[in-house]
């Protein structure tokens, strides 16, 4: 899905990275010979606001992953990115894993961001018969989407005042079920799921 070398500004850490489906809507972050000559352990981890070298990590993101080091052979790590859609983590982050400053100079220091890479993902849509058409408003359905997919199908939906699961499924020519599918987080028992008003439904299956 991705792939590429890091390499910190000053040279001092340099390894190679693959992002790997893993066909469950998770991904591995592979990471390969990794070599590092600071003297503090090094991690890295996924964000999707990049961060400039020499800041203070305070979101530890996606996938974080100890790489370990100062290394006198090449090293290898591997870390689970539990997203199904992880492309808009487009920053590989590469970070101090110091336990504290104590002895440590301050640019190496706790969470200092020592390298910033930006990934670009390959990831494919996932083949579905899942495909939502926005039939207009109607009673109990009457609210608006709010974003829609490359091809112009509907992603998002934002719930009306006395909205309904069944009204808003018919709206989009989906069974009902596919709606809750689409919306594992609804409050409400099992088959008995309610809306609130203003909050938004996903409509798009390559965004679970």
């Amino acid at each position: 899905m991705a792939e590429g070398n890091v390499a910190s500004p000053l040279g001092s850490i340099h390894f190679h990275y693959r992002m790997v489906a893993n066909g469950n809507n998770t991904y591995s972050a592979q990471y390969s010979n990794f070599t590092s000559t600071v003297p503090v352990p090094v991690s890295v981890t996924l964000i999707d606001i990049p961060p400039r070298v020499g800041d203070g990590l305070t979101y530890h993101g996606v996938g974080d992953q100890l790489l370990g080091g100062p290394t006198s052979s090449a090293q290898s790590a591997t870390a689970l990115v539990n997203d199904g859609q992880p492309s808009y983590l487009t920053s590989l982050v590469t970070y101090s894993s110091a336990a504290s400053f104590d002895g440590v100079p301050q640019e190496l220091g706790p969470n200092k961001v020592l390298a910033v890479n930006t990934i670009r993902w390959s990831v494919p849509v996932r083949p579905s018969n899942v495909h939502p058409v926005d039939g207009g408003a109607r009673p109990s359905a009457a609210g608006s989407v709010t974003a829609t997919t490359a091809s112009g199908a509907p992603r998002s939906y934002e719930v009306a005042e006395g909205d309904t699961t069944t009204a808003v499924a018919d709206r989009f020519g989906i069974p009902v079920e596919w709606l809750l599918w689409l919306n594992p987080d609804l409050p409400g028992g099992a088959g008995s799921q309610y809306l609130y008003a203003s909050t938004k439904l996903n409509l798009d299956p390559d965004s679970l």
